[in-house]
């Protein structure tokens, strides 16, 4: 019976390595690759991980959360503002203005309430 198992589990193990080096390249060229060792990602390996190219989805999610920074950042009034600090009257007083860069807001009429 442990004769028929062992068989048995030396078949499977040699199915699931068929179909893991199914469309993969020849084993020849990846010992080339291996040997070689110069290459950033041979470097990469010896200190740790190498840095895994993004997926769709996470490419996404960073585009998204950039445009939210954007937009706060245009709803932000302190984004605007330009500050420049000038020498008071006497030493070491300084005398701050602010400014905003966007200039002074149009006035509103009448006509532009709801």
């Amino acid at each position: 019976r442990g004769n028929l198992a062992a068989e048995r589990m030396a078949s499977i193990k040699a199915q699931q390595e068929a179909f893991a080096k199914k469309g993969k390249k020849p084993a020849v060229e990846e010992k080339e690759n291996e040997e070689e060792g110069s290459g950033v990602k041979a470097v990469a390996n010896k200190f740790g991980q190498t840095v895994k190219p993004k997926s769709a989805v996470q490419k996404r999610r960073e585009e998204f959360e950039r445009k939210q920074k954007e937009e706060a950042m245009k709803t932000d009034p302190k984004a605007f503002q330009q500050v420049s600090w000038q020498t008071g009257h006497n030493y070491g007083k300084y005398n701050k203005s602010v400014k905003d860069s966007r200039g002074v807001a149009p006035k509103k009429s009448l006509s532009d309430l709801p």
